[in-house]
């Protein structure tokens, strides 16, 4: 799980610098054996978190690290936010964190979430690793 993370910003970084490289589109389009996704449906639920629920800036906080912070704190905090189960545990498979997290989409009330999540997750990995279409801060009306 922790490399699918590490992975979306890998591509997130690739992405950001497509307009100078073309590293993005090998890495996305599976070009090269040794340029392409390797954990790809943990990077497909990060992007399609991304892209449903959780701003990008949320997903950094728990990847990079702070000096004088608890990173268990910052998990805490993160997954009450979003109000999603440990998403960094062992999962049996990527099938069943897809439906954990699917479950605690509807039993909190967010539905409409659950489902854009669950058709993200079934389409093409090329358009759910657009980052542009992904979220970069809360949009929660006040």
């Amino acid at each position: 799980m922790v490399e699918g993370l590490n992975e979306f910003f890998t591509g997130y970084v690739l992405y950001k610098t497509r307009d100078k490289y073309r590293c993005y589109d090998y890495w996305i389009e599976r070009k090269y054996a040794f340029c392409r996704i390797s954990y790809e449906p943990y990077v497909k639920v990060f992007g399609a978190l991304a892209r449903t629920l959780i701003p990008i800036r949320d997903l950094k906080e728990i990847f990079f690290y702070k000096e004088n912070v608890r990173w268990q704190i910052i998990y805490s905090n993160f997954l009450r936010k979003h109000k999603l189960p440990k998403i960094f545990r062992d999962w049996r498979t990527v099938s069943d964190l897809e439906e954990a997290i699917i479950d605690a989409l509807n039993s909190t009330g967010r539905r409409k979430e659950a489902i854009k999540f669950e058709a993200l997750l079934n389409d093409d990995v090329q358009f759910v690793l657009n980052y542009d279409a992904m979220k970069t801060r809360d949009t929660k009306k006040v």
